[in-house]
């Protein structure tokens, strides 16, 4: 089993990664050294189309970038292994032998099974599906070196990597739809569509960007009292106290996230805590351990769907279900709200694909957000 000191490192590589996707690779780097692993494929699926898109991947085989094959597995193999759909309908957090999600006869005649995943290593894996942010699925493949029986030690290692992979993965998302990418100390407080707020070692606020003070100062949900975040409600209050000091005294110190429940029939604010090591992040007077995002599912950005049906070259539906996509609306809502059948919403993300050349929501979300400060046309 890995030292204390082993499994801190991991924790604190999979913080950085939350706010910069370039330290994937050394987290994923040091699992596999802990866990005796070949290496590891990690991704964010939208498992309402098929085949399911990545929104993110992020695939290492020893530390070193394994997209190539990743790539060649969505191409060629995807689209005819037996296993793709039963991946999105595993146990939530239970890691799961590839046998077992093939059956016998499959292992038998996969051409999946027995041509590509030997090739890639892949044979011997333990999968797992995670909840991920907005309704998607988080998956994540470990891949062992043999075919022998997987240690009780490494199994327990991964399952306590978890809820910090979960998390991170959820921090990423956010900072992504907010067009916060490798975000810098500047880069967090400039933002506007996610509520920043630094604090320092005993939890006081140091400072936040005017997104994070807007809502501080209505205070529906969370407020600032006395320099010190205190949320509405005694039970949340409660929560966000428990996160706070985990995050500032634990050993390693850890991130979570809550909601907030707030007056006015309003949607519950989203809270992410999570701990900051990144010099880019701690430069200046002072340290800032601490980094809260808040997400609120009622703000949308204010995009003009006929500048993006312009800009883009799509219809007028399909430049409805790209802006909704870029604020936050998850297929299911899209399809309610255009009074469309979700067969219909699937078809017309498929056309956006098509068009616009992109393989990942991400992408086009960030397409999509990069064209909401241009002028809206005149007639």
């Amino acid at each position: 089993m890995a030292t204390q000191d082993t499994f801190e490192r991991i924790v604190s590589a999979l913080q950085d990664a939350a706010l910069d996707p370039a330290h994937w690779a050394q987290a994923l780097h040091l699992i596999d050294d802990a866990c005796g692993l070949l290496g590891s494929h990690l991704t964010i699926h939208d498992s309402s189309l098929r085949p399911a898109p990545y929104l993110f991947s992020a695939a290492y085989l020893h530390g070193e970038d394994y997209a190539a094959a990743c790539q060649e597995y969505m191409e060629d193999y995807y689209p005819r292994d037996e296993r793709g759909p039963r991946l999105f309908h595993l146990p939530l957090n239970r890691l799961t032998h590839n046998t077992t999600i093939y059956t016998e006869h499959e292992q038998k005649t996969s051409v999946t099974y027995n041509e590509c995943l030997p090739r890639i290593g892949s044979n011997n894996q333990l999968c797992v599906r995670l909840a991920g942010p907005a309704g998607t699925d988080i998956l994540w493949g470990v891949t062992g070196f043999d075919e022998s029986v997987w240690p009780s030690a490494t199994v327990a290692l991964l399952q306590a990597l978890l809820p910090h992979i979960r998390h991170s993965l959820h921090v990423h998302d956010a900072l992504v739809r907010a067009e916060v990418c490798n975000p810098t100390l500047a880069g967090l407080l400039d933002a506007r569509q996610i509520g920043a707020i630094f604090l320092d070692q005993r939890g006081g606020i140091i400072e936040a960007n005017d997104r994070g003070q807007e809502i501080l100062r209505h205070g529906n949900g969370l407020s600032d009292r006395g320099g010190v975040l205190r949320a509405q409600s005694t039970v949340d209050n409660a929560k966000l106290g428990k996160l706070l000091a985990r995050a500032l005294r634990g050993r390693p110190p850890v991130g979570g996230s809550m909601t907030l429940k707030r007056a006015r029939g309003l949607p519950p604010l989203v809270l992410q805590v999570t701990p900051i090591t990144s010099r880019r992040l701690t430069c200046g007077t002072f340290a800032r351990p601490v980094l809260i995002l808040l997400l609120d599912p009622q703000a949308k950005p204010d995009i003009d769907a006929a500048l993006v049906a312009t800009a883009l070259g799509l219809t007028r539906a399909e430049s409805q279900v790209a802006v909704s996509l870029a604020q936050g609306r998850t297929l299911r809502d899209i399809a309610v709200t255009t009074h469309r059948a979700y067969s219909s919403v699937r078809w017309l993300i498929k056309q956006i694909y098509a068009k616009t050349g992109v393989t990942r929501q991400a992408d086009l979300v960030r397409r999509v957000l990069s064209l909401a400060d241009l002028p809206k046309p005149t007639v």
